[in-house]
């Protein structure tokens, strides 16, 4: 998984806990592999975490299900890491 940031994130990690940030995701199909990709924004356009996924290839199944289902992963996993940093046990 590749992540790309704005400058700093602080912001947008307290949006994330507070559950009031846009999360956005998608995947796509092309030369034979799945990709997806996500983001998350701030309302005011200051602060983002963008990410891209590679999704494991199965060559018996190509379907728009696999790819979506792997971008929506993308910013469940970014919340859990997240999560993870901030709460460690």
């Amino acid at each position: 998984m590749g992540v790309v940031t704005t400058s700093g994130i602080d912001e947008i990690v307290q949006d994330i806990l507070d559950i009031t940030v846009v999360g956005v995701s998608d995947g796509s199909f092309k030369e034979e592999v799945d990709t997806a990709f996500w983001i998350f924004e701030m309302a005011s356009d200051t602060q983002r975490i963008m990410g891209i996924l590679l999704i494991p290839e199965f060559k018996t199944v190509y379907n728009a299900y696999r790819r979506e289902i792997g971008s929506i992963y993308g910013l469940v996993m970014l919340i859990e890491f997240i999560k993870d940093i901030l709460y460690e046990k």
